[in-house]
């Protein structure tokens, strides 16, 4: 009976030996021993993922020194149960989104089948050839002003550098410490003049306005009047009469021309010539009897004519 036994244990020993070195000449295929084939849809892959300690997944594939454990009555085990593949693929312009599915590890150590393809995500700076992107931004002396910014989108779906557009910038804003002049304005009662100015300040805007001295003032008040005599009148006596006249000031502030008025006055020293003929052509010394001052005649020159000349005797002054 033992030797019965015996060769019955030695004859499975004989058969397992068969069997594992067909195995390593088959490429080392898990067979079973009660078909010794393979079924083509269980063959595990070539790398198969399993939970790690961690939560994760690893890669049994890389992992070769801790096979999978048979599971559900599967001998050929694919995956871990509950085990996540993931598949990404490129998308979208220029291929720089990617577009993701998945599958699962069933109970049995099965991979189930894929998933729909998710919604084709593209990176927030992705864009479309041919697309712009403006923004208004800041400009100008203390960022008073404001510009229109763009930028395109190239043949690689991304964003070209940003080109400023040109500064609008208002009336109001100035560079500080600039002078605005502006037209002089009247001033005082004899047509003064003042300047006016504006200086921008250190906000970038126009001061208040600053009026100058009052300067360059005419000679009289516009209206204003002055008498004064001048020589000119009575031909008879060579024109060295002396009349009053009047003056009147202009609206630019400058004395016009004089006026005579009143009556024609022979001053004292001014005589009328003997040549005009009468008695005026000389007169009678007072107190000088026998002698007078003769008249000269208006042939003259201009200092003497109409004028007393040197004492002569005249019988007629007796």
């Amino acid at each position: 009976m033992r030797d019965s036994v015996q060769s019955r244990i030695g004859y499975l020993v004989l058969t397992l030996a068969i069997v594992s070195g067909c195995n390593l000449v088959l490429d080392n295929e898990k067979r079973s021993l009660a078909s010794g084939l393979v079924d083509p849809g269980e063959a595990p892959d070539a790398a198969v993922t399993e939970p790690a300690a961690d939560g994760g997944e690893r890669d049994s594939g890389a992992d070769a020194a801790k096979p999978l454990r048979t599971c559900g009555g599967n001998p050929f085990p694919q995956c871990q149960p509950n085990a996540i593949q993931p598949d990404t693929v490129a998308c979208g312009e220029c291929g720089v989104g990617t577009m993701t599915r998945q599958r699962g590890c069933s109970i049995d150590c099965r991979w189930g089948s894929w998933s729909d393809w998710g919604e084709c995500q593209a990176p927030a700076e992705a864009c479309t050839p041919g697309m712009v992107d403006d923004k208004m931004e800041a400009c100008g002396e203390c960022g008073l002003g404001t510009r229109k910014t763009s930028r395109s989108c190239t043949s690689s779906c991304g964003w070209s550098d940003w080109t400023p557009g040109p500064c609008m910038e208002d009336e109001a804003t100035c560079h500080p410490g600039a002078t605005m002049t502006l037209p002089e304005i009247a001033c005082g009662d004899m047509c003064g003049r003042a300047s006016q100015k504006r200086v921008c300040n250190a906000s970038c805007g126009w001061g208040p306005l600053e009026t100058g001295m009052c300067t360059t003032e005419g000679v009289c008040k516009p209206g204003a009047s002055r008498m004064s005599s001048a020589g000119g009148c009575n031909p008879s006596y060579c024109n060295k009469g002396v009349q009053q006249r009047v003056e009147t000031c202009t609206a630019s502030c400058a004395w016009g021309a004089p006026t005579l008025t009143g009556t024609c006055t022979i001053p004292s020293g001014v005589c009328r010539p003997t040549d005009l003929g009468g008695t005026m052509g000389y007169r009678c010394r007072p107190g000088d009897p026998g002698f007078r001052d003769p008249c000269y005649p208006s042939t003259a020159s201009a200092a003497l004519a109409c004028t007393y000349g040197p004492r002569e005797a005249s019988a007629s002054c007796n």
